[in-house]
């Protein structure tokens, strides 16, 4: 039963105690009704240190004002305090150039933590077992480590989830039996979406294969996240006795599961930000001696600086040797990029690069993978293809990093180099004035 298994993921993994402050994000659906109505009925002596908040995305017209309404109209009914909040969030992500999805995301916890700010709360959300299980799908299916297949944590900072071991079937009893209403989002039957995909096509063929997959996959979920747990933990052991002296040699004999975790930390450490899994790749590179540096966010490079992983700043200054005076090169920010005049002749993923780059002319060995295609060739090979005038080969102006071409006068982009949601520096090619 739902109760039993809050109470039960309360008690065994700490979560949070009946004094304390909680602010639960409601949303109106299922889910949320059944968590919030639980800390009503539960925690009675202590409802005043209980408050809701519901965030309107305006995206489903009238059906985001139903919401609204409902959820007014449930906390009414609870005396419990609610917190409303109503944002044009398609406008907000076409300023923020973010997907829909993930602009909200990001406006609902921005608006939860405010709130949690405020009252001095913890944030609980309503994730269920089944939420979890077609996040481990969604990260499988993209490319993902173990931390990705271990599903929704159970928390993160401020933020508890009490329902993660509770499957959407047990929250459908709960509202039953506790005769409950609640609102549908008409969306979550789309499947524009990749996670409904998930939810409507996946599941549903796993279930039929065995019936009790989500009890499997709890017991699976539970047993991966103490180990994850005890990785992490060994793995900032390791990190914290290398004492801010990243030498390479010491990195190199830590256990491999163990330094790819301490490759990511010291990254983060060194470059003050958040890195992806190919930095980290790229970093093992390094420390192996297959390459001799890389770049990340913010035209810097991760380099061996004396047999040690070291941050070099470049001031938005990469290596370029410009033998051309037709263009000019240029690094910018994701924030400065989306918010630049778009009068550049093109533009790449400048962290891609691992050897600097060079604006110059083509050379004998030169390769290019050309713009919407899966393939890697002779740059000749190609200009043969794409008909260019042999006597006009020699005076185009390429932006190469090492033998490989990045960029080519009147073709475009290297496929390898083509932007993307994740390209946090961005490199812009301009004709000089």
């Amino acid at each position: 039963m739902l109760e039993e298994e809050i109470f039960k993921t309360i008690e065994n993994f700490n979560l949070t105690y009946r004094l304390d402050r909680v602010v639960v994000a409601f949303s109106g659906g299922a889910d949320s009704v059944s968590l919030l109505h639980f800390f009503a009925k539960n925690y009675i002596k202590e409802r005043t240190n209980i408050v809701a908040a519901h965030l309107n995305h305006n995206l489903r017209g009238e059906e985001s004002l139903r919401d609204e309404r409902f959820v007014y109209g449930f906390c009414e009914n609870l005396r419990i305090k609610l917190f409303v909040r109503s944002l044009d969030v398609k406008s907000i992500a076409r300023k923020r150039k973010l997907g829909l999805e993930e602009c909200g995301r990001n406006l609902r916890y921005e608006f939860f933590n405010f709130i949690a700010k405020e009252t001095n709360s913890k944030i609980a959300t309503a994730h269920t077992l089944s939420d979890s299980i077609e996040t481990v799908f969604f990260n499988l299916v993209r490319g993902t480590g173990l931390a990705g297949i271990c599903g929704v944590p159970m928390a993160r900072g401020n933020i508890i989830r009490p329902m993660i071991n509770v499957t959407r079937t047990e929250v459908e009893d709960y509202i039953k039996r506790n005769k409950l209403s609640h609102v549908t989002d008409s969306s979550n039957f789309s499947q524009n979406y990749s996670r409904n995909k998930i939810r409507l096509k996946v599941v549903p063929v796993l279930k039929e294969i065995n019936p009790s997959m989500e009890n499997s996959a709890k017991i699976f979920l539970n047993n991966l996240r103490v180990e994850h747990n005890f990785m992490s933990s060994e793995s900032l052991k390791a990190f914290e006795n290398l004492k801010g002296n990243f030498e390479i040699e010491k990195i190199n004999a830590m256990p491999e599961a163990i330094k790819m975790r301490v490759l990511k930390m010291i990254l983060e450490n060194i470059a003050q930000t958040q890195v992806s899994f190919r930095h980290v790749l790229l970093a093992s590179k390094l420390v192996s001696g297959k390459i001799n540096g890389f770049m990340i966010s913010g035209g810097r490079k991760i380099s061996n600086l004396h047999r040690t992983l070291a941050l070099c700043e470049c001031k938005h200054k990469p290596n370029l040797t410009e033998i051309s005076v037709k263009f000019k090169i240029e690094i910018i920010s994701k924030d400065d990029f989306f918010h630049t005049k778009k009068d550049f002749v093109a533009v790449f993923d400048f962290e891609r690069g691992t050897n600097g780059f060079v604006l110059r002319n083509r050379l004998a060995g030169d390769i290019f993978s050309p713009p919407g295609r899966k393939v890697t060739k002779k740059l000749k090979k190609f200009l043969n293809e794409v008909k260019i005038p042999v006597e006009q080969r020699d005076s185009l102006a390429l932006l190469a990093c090492g033998g490989e071409v990045v960029w080519v006068e009147g073709i475009g982009v290297s496929q390898k180099y083509v932007i993307s949601e994740h390209t946090t520096s961005f490199g812009i090619i301009k004709e000089s004035p």
